[in-house]
């Protein structure tokens, strides 16, 4: 735990300037100026157990209060086990790991200062052990089917997978418009995702598709520059959009006969971690 600060040298105009003066820094507590501060503890998948365990290079960020720095060496904490205190142990708050299931990591510090970091499914409050007060999200990965934590890359607030991720696969019939879920992106964090969409018109007068961004609020929208027009074909295009919370955005597509087959990949997706 500690404070930001800004420290500099100064004197008054007019005044002679002296070494005594000059090596007289000024240091001011600068942590309230800098809200959300974050800087390095990006997570990677640990070379030795990809598939279970996450490491996190050694950097410092405010807590989710804005009012204490926790400071963090590198460390590794295991998914598939317990929290316990310390680089290279348990790491998840509750529970045992599963299958299909996004956990977000989070750096944590006693008043000490002592730091260390754990896993919860909860995306907004870890459950804390003991002694710890201080917690700030840095990240989040997801698990697969088989309950291993799915391969990528971090570069800075961008989250990489190594394979992208079929999240949508879908056949829609005429004036089909709905909400759709993207699985790979934070369950409770809002993202921006870049998606590979690619699709297929048997037959029909096709006037096109939309990916849009928090169809709740926005609901129905203007179509997508996809679209083929007015005869069968393909079609397809990479994008970046707004993914709310709930992992929601839209789809839409309309056309007199035949179906849209239609699938969404997730190539990667852009977490603020906060700030």
């Amino acid at each position: 735990m500690g404070v930001l600060t800004a420290t500099w040298r100064t004197w008054v105009k007019g005044e002679s300037v002296t070494p005594a003066k000059l090596n007289t820094p000024i240091t001011i507590d600068i942590t309230s100026s800098v809200g959300n501060y974050i800087y390095g503890l990006e997570l990677s998948n640990n070379s030795t157990d990809s598939d279970h365990d996450i490491d996190i290079s050694a950097g410092q960020a405010l807590d989710s209060t804005n009012s204490d720095v926790i400071i963090l060496g590198a460390f590794t904490k295991q998914l598939d086990g317990g929290w316990t205190q310390g680089t290279n142990q348990g790491g998840l708050d509750t529970g045992s790991i599963a299958a299909d299931t996004w956990y977000h990591m989070y750096a944590i510090a006693k008043p000490d200062g002592l730091a260390d970091a754990i896993f919860s499914t909860n995306a907004t409050t870890p459950s804390l052990p003991a002694g710890y007060t201080l917690f700030r999200r840095i990240g989040s990965v997801l698990t697969d089917s088989s309950a291993n934590i799915v391969q990528f890359f971090q570069n800075g607030d961008i989250f990489h997978y190594n394979t992208p991720r079929l999240d949508i696969d879908v056949t829609a019939g005429a004036l089909f418009d709905a909400s759709d879920t993207l699985p790979s992106t934070p369950l409770g964090i809002e993202t921006i995702a870049n998606v590979s969409v690619n699709g297929s018109v048997g037959s029909g007068s096709v006037a096109g598709s939309q990916v849009v961004l928090y169809p709740e609020i926005y609901g129905s929208v203007a179509y997508w520059d996809a679209g083929i027009g007015n005869s069968a074909g393909t079609f397809g295009c990479t994008k970046q959009l707004f993914v709310n919370s709930s992992q929601q955005v839209r789809r839409k597509c309309n056309f007199t006969t035949g179906s849209l087959t239609y699938t969404v990949y997730v190539n990667y997706y852009i977490d603020a971690r906060g700030k």
